[in-house]
Formats: structure tokens, C-alpha cells, sequence
């Protein structure tokens, strides 16, 4: 039999007041804002990418864990498990043909992301509570309830209307003229924002009186302690950081300041961190009360592999040369996280509920001898070794990026090693992970060491990644300067058929006709340059040159 206080917690006070509840990411906070911009500095260099392939890709495997692993549940849930997969990788293949549509769902993935996170924390907010032996009364859950969904509408209002978050666009996500692919914010009226920021602000701090004032009522104040800490993870990943982006307070918080692009990346980070951290310690709560638990390293370890294999897959299957305009930076990778995380959004809704029998037994303990339902796994050999095998190949080409592209690659740039460096991202195009700008930057510092000739293919490279009239227009100058003003014709031809009216190209390719005395040929397109840019002097002087 097992008691009250047993049954109040999941791992332990300790670990679920750290985890659960969130109090270790209130003390990193803490030490972020007390140590300032020398706390920032400290952070070990490419710290954010490891965690994040620790505790975020692992907290993706631990959903497709609960509902893939197990027959049963692969049959539960086979609208989720099946359809709706199928329909969300249709999904992804079809917008990387499409800038607009990608930036459709990057901004559902993003406007969803922060519902998300406060549907969690509302969950576990109310498990809490009834394993802490309270049975909130119907109008203490409801205001609860509201001061979640008050939050939420906080990062609403930034994120839609305008003068917010979405004009700003402190993530980088803004479409760019190369890709075309981002975040798209309604823009809804900023008066209407103006009026109801406040609004939603003094509704927020009036739950939060209601909700501790009903639950007082109901319980003691250390049983309000877990439920306590997670409000206030809420407030400080999302009402907090917004509601002080509208009145223009802690700008002097880098953490929780919004208005600067790299402090709200690494607060983006942090919060995903701690979710991560949060989904990981519920999931495997659920996974140990089942029959076949086989220890947590087991359970990690394949909750790692599977979780980073889904983020993989799509950049090796869908590398950008099978969809041009697609670059892993320009494109790809966006629309990538936000087809993986909407299949994550919409696979955990289903699953997570409280008013299930299953998890309530589990999570709730209301049945002493609950555990999860038996149910038969892949039994075959040969499809657990598939399975595995699968996982792990993806699984390693998520992880070697991070230590060749990100690591390496910037060692081998630093010692002006261009050989290596180029080496390096031939292997990087085997897994999609090759891009313009890695191209770029590469051939930059080989034109800076007089090796222009050599840096000529990655440019071209890069020009195949992201097509743009400045670079064509770039390489051709490239290549009229080392190889000769003949071969430059190639790319400024190609760079004109794509972008037939753009002035660069047609200036340049007009010069150099000029030079090689074909004035009949460079005449057309010195004219349509005075078109568009009618004060240049030096093209009309040579139009009139040609002329006579």
C-alpha cells in the first residue's frame, strides 16, 4: 500500500520540483540575470547545440516512443501514427516547392509553439495538485486554466499584431530575398494591440490572485508548492518576457529581453531546454510503470537515437539539390522544424490527457498497482534490428554535422586549411547539410588568399543552393578578373535568365561587351539599365559611346 506522501510525487520531491516543476530553470535564470553579460560569455562555445541534441531531440524520441513502440498503441492511435504522417511529410515535400506556402507553416509551427508549451505546463500544473492530494474546486481549475491561456495570449499579441515581435523578427525568420521563406505575421491593427495588451496584463495578475486565493482554501501552502513554481515557469517563459516587451520593461535583463535579436535567441533556447527537460521527466515517469521497463539508459538511448533520426531523415531524403531554392539555411531547415514539431504538437495532443484512463492511472496513481497497459511489442527480430539500424544511421547524420560542419569546419577555416574545409562540405552535400553561406564563406577566404580561380566551383555551388542576381553578378566579375572576359559570359547569362531586368547583370555584362568592341550587343542591355536606374552616368556615357 502505498501512502500519501509516496503518492505525491513522482521521482521524489527533489527531482520533480528541479525537473517537473521547473525550480532549475528559475536558478539558471537567476545566475543568467545576477551574472549579467559575463554569465552569457561563460556559456561554453556550441553548448546550445549539444543540449539541445540531448534534451530536445530526445524529448521528440520519447513521444514517438509512447506510441510507436507498442502494437497496441500503434493501433490506438493510427490516424496520428499513420495518416496524419504521411500527410504531414506530403506537407513538407510540397512547401519546399513553395516559399509561400513554407512560410505558412513556419508560422504555425512558431504561433503554436508557445500553446504548446502552456498546454504542458497546464497539465502538469493540475497533476500536481491531485498528487498533492487537492481536488481543486471547479472555479479555482478554471482560473488556473485562465492564467495559462492569458499567458499565451500575451505572445499572441507580439507575435500578430502590429509594432510586436513579428515585425522585429528577432529569430532571423523574416523572409529574405534569396529563399522567400519565413515567419509571416498577421499584422493585425497595433491599436487593437495597444488596447489589449493592458487588458490581457490586469486579467493575468487577477487569476493569479484568484486561482492561490481559491487553492489556499483547498490545501496547504507547501501542497501548492510544486503547482506554484510551474505558474511561475509560465510567467517567466512567456508572461513575463512579453508583457515587459510591450511596457518596455527589463531591457536590461538580457535574458528576458526581447528586443534584441541574439538575447531572444538564446531565451528561445533556454525555454526549449527546460521544456525539453520537463517532457523528458513525465515521459519517462509513464515509460518506467510499464511492464517491459528495461532501465533508463536503455530508454534514453533509444529515446535519443529515434528523436534525432525524424530531423535527419527529411534533410538526407530531401537534400536541397531535389528541391532548388531549398537551402538548408534558406529553407530546408525551417520548414524541417516546423513539419517535425507540428507532427510532434499534434501527436502529443492526442496521447497526453489527463482524462484518460491509461495515463491517469499512471500519472495520477489512481489505481495503487497502476501501470501502463500490456501490450505487445515488435517481437520480430528482424524489425527491431531494422528499426534500430534506421534510427541509428539518421541518428548519426544529426549528430555529425554538429562536430564536422559546425566544429571542424570552422577549425579548418581558422588555419586557412582550404582543402579541408572544401572536403568537408562535399561530405556535408551527402547529408544536406551543405549550404551558400558555408559555400560562400569558404570561397571569400580563398579569393582573400589569391586562390580566386579555385574558389570559382564553390561559388557556383552556392549559386545552385541560392540562386540570387548578386551573386551570379559577383561570380561573373570573378571570373572575368581570373579566367577571362569570354568565359564571364556564362554567368552573366545565367544570372540574366533568371533575372532578366536586374541592373547589376546587365551592367556588367554590357561593360564588358563594350570592351571586347561588340557595341551592338551591349546597347540593349545599357538601355534597359538607364531604365531602372536612370542617374547612372557612366552607363549613359557609354550608351552614348556605343551610339555613335
Amino acid at each position: 500500500m502505498s501512502t500519501q506522501r509516496e503518492r505525491a510525487w513522482l521521482f521524489g520531491p527533489i527531482p520533480d520540483l528541479f525537473l517537473g516543476s521547473g525550480l532549475l530553470y528559475l536558478v539558471v535564470l537567476a545566475l543568467l540575470i545576477l551574472g549579467g553579460a559575463t554569465a552569457q560569455g561563460a556559456i561554453p562555445y556550441r553548448f546550445f547545440a549539444y543540449a539541445i541534441l540531448v534534451f530536445s531531440g530526445a524529448h521528440y524520441g520519447a513521444t514517438l516512443l509512447r506510441v510507436y513502440e507498442h502494437e497496441s498503441e500503434r493501433r490506438t492511435y493510427r490516424n496520428f501514427t499513420l495518416h496524419m504522417t504521411v500527410v504531414m511529410i506530403a506537407i513538407l515535400m510540397a512547401v519546399l516547392h513553395s516559399p509561400f506556402w513554407g512560410s505558412i507553416l513556419i508560422t504555425v509551427y512558431l504561433t503554436w509553439s508557445p500553446w504548446h508549451y502552456s498546454g504542458q505546463n497546464y497539465g502538469i500544473a493540475l497533476m500536481m495538485l491531485r498528487r498533492q492530494g487537492i481536488d481543486p474546486p471547479p472555479a479555482a481549475k478554471r482560473a488556473l486554466h485562465a492564467t495559462f491561456y492569458l499567458s499565451f495570449a500575451s505572445v499572441l499579441l507580439n507575435f500578430h499584431f502590429e509594432g510586436g515581435l513579428g515585425s522585429s523578427d528577432p529569430l532571423g525568420y523574416a523572409a529574405t530575398a534569396a529563399s522567400g521563406y519565413g515567419f509571416v505575421s498577421l499584422e493585425l491593427p497595433g491599436s487593437l494591440r495597444g488596447f489589449l495588451m493592458p487588458v490581457v496584463a490586469l486579467a493575468y495578475l487577477a487569476s493569479l490572485i484568484t486561482t492561490f486565493a481559491l487553492l489556499l482554501r483547498a490545501g496547504a501552502p507547501r501542497q501548492l508548492l510544486p503547482t506554484a513554481l510551474v505558474v511561475l515557469i509560465q510567467a517567466a517563459w512567456f508572461s513575463i518576457p512579453h508583457l515587459g516587451y510591450y511596457f518596455s520593461l527589463g531591457e536590461n535583463i538580457p535574458v528576458l529581453n526581447l528586443r534584441a535579436g541574439a538575447d531572444f535567441q538564446a531565451y528561445f533556447v533556454w525555454v526549449a531546454l527546460g521544456h525539453a527537460i520537463q517532457y523528458l521527466w513525465i515521459t519517462t515517469y509513464y515509460a518506467r510503470n510499464d511492464e517491459r521497463w528495461t532501465g533508463y539508459g536503455s530508454y534514453y538511448l533509444k529515446a535519443f537515437a529515434f528523436g534525432n533520426a525524424v530531423w535527419a531523415a527529411p534533410v538526407l531524403l530531401l537534400a536541397p539539390d531535389l528541391f532548388e531554392g531549398a537551402d538548408y539555411e534558406g529553407g530546408l531547415a525551417m520548414c524541417v522544424a516546423a513539419a517535425v514539431n507540428v507532427h510532434h504538437f499534434i501527436l502529443d495532443g492526442a496521447i497526453w490527457k489527463l482524462r484518460n484512463p491509461k495515463v491517469a492511472a499512471v500519472l495520477l496513481q489512481r489505481d495503487e498497482q497502476a501501470t501502463s497497459a500490456p501490450s505487445r511489442m515488435l517481437t520480430s527480430p528482424w524489425k527491431v534490428r531494422l528499426a534500430w539500424s534506421v534510427a541509428a544511421l539518421f541518428c548519426f547524420l544529426k549528430v555529425l554535422p554538429e562536430f564536422e560542419v559546425e566544429t571542424r569546419f570552422r577549425e579548418a577555416l581558422m588555419a586557412r586549411d582550404h582543402e579541408s574545409a572544401g572536403a568537408i562540405l562535399e561530405r556535408a552535400a551527402w547529408y544536406g547539410r551543405d549550404t551558400a553561406s558555408l559555400r560562400t564563406e569558404l570561397a571569400n577566404l580563398m579569393v582573400q588568399s589569391q586562390l580566386g580561380r579555385e574558389a570559382l566551383p564553390h561559388y557556383w555551388r552556392a549559386l545552385e543552393l541560392e540562386p540570387s542576381a548578386q551573386g551570379f553578378a559577383a561570380v561573373g566579375e570573378l571570373t572575368e578578373r581570373t579566367v577571362g572576359p569570354h568565359q564571364s559570359f556564362y554567368a552573366y547569362d545565367r544570372g540574366l535568365e533568371r533575372y532578366p531586368d536586374d541592373p547589376v547583370l546587365n551592367r556588367r555584362k554590357g561593360f564588358v561587351l563594350i570592351r571586347l568592341r561588340r557595341f551592338d550587343e551591349a546597347r540593349p542591355l545599357l538601355e534597359r539599365v538607364l531604365e531602372s536606374t536612370p542617374d547612372d552616368e557612366e552607363v549613359r556615357q557609354a550608351l552614348e559611346r556605343v551610339r555613335g
